[in-house]
């Protein structure tokens, strides 16, 4: 889910992609942009460290390798909990962005004309059809194997996808390394865990 959306964001020139554990740059642009306490309080801290590097005038620029990554949350309720503060940090950073990205969720929008037009099945026929796509397109990409089983998942996991998405237009409390916090608008984030 995250990959089209972030490749869809680059191609729209629109995402400014600092990303993560998949951030290198060189100590003495660090120290430069005044070391990771700079960061430490915001929640994009990823894109607060892009941002202050081009502030410096230099460029940052997403890397030609797609570097694999697999996330395993040890319950449902913790990747909600994970799923909704990124969708939150998204929010934060770009509102009208993060309204649009409702657009990415076929199979929902699908499912909603399926039950409100007479003819609504039809899309989401394509719906589906392009949802699958995409997974397996992302999956060659990441050279992992399809299964009928991960494919079968796609409809639930895009339901919990468009909740969490919805969840996330809401001002609310990101959990993050289990403490709780409230945003503030400038990004940076309070503690509310002991209140």
């Amino acid at each position: 889910q995250f990959l089209p959306n972030a490749a869809f964001g680059e191609g729209l020139g629109k995402a400014e992609g600092c990303y993560g554990a998949t951030i290198a740059l060189r100590a003495e642009t660090l120290a430069r942009i005044g070391g990771f306490a700079a960061v430490s309080d915001l929640l994009a801290d990823d894109h607060a460290l892009g941002a202050a590097v081009r502030k410096l005038g230099l460029r940052v620029v997403v890397a030609p390798v797609l570097p694999g990554h697999q996330m395993v949350e040890a319950s449902l309720m913790a990747l909600v909990r994970h799923e909704t503060r990124w969708q939150r940090t998204l929010r934060l950073l770009n509102p009208a962005g993060y309204l649009g990205m409702g657009v990415t969720f076929p199979l929902a929008w699908g499912a909603l004309a399926a039950v409100l037009l007479p003819d609504g099945w039809a899309a989401l026929a394509v719906a589906a059809a392009a949802r699958v796509r995409l997974a397996l397109v992302v999956d060659r990409a990441l050279g992992r194997d399809v299964s009928a089983a991960s494919v079968a998942l796609l409809p639930l996991r895009d339901s919990l996808g468009v909740l969490i998405w919805a969840v996330g237009l809401a001002r609310g409390t990101v959990v993050w390394q289990g403490r709780r916090y409230r945003m503030r608008r400038d990004g940076s984030m309070l503690d509310v865990s002991r209140g």
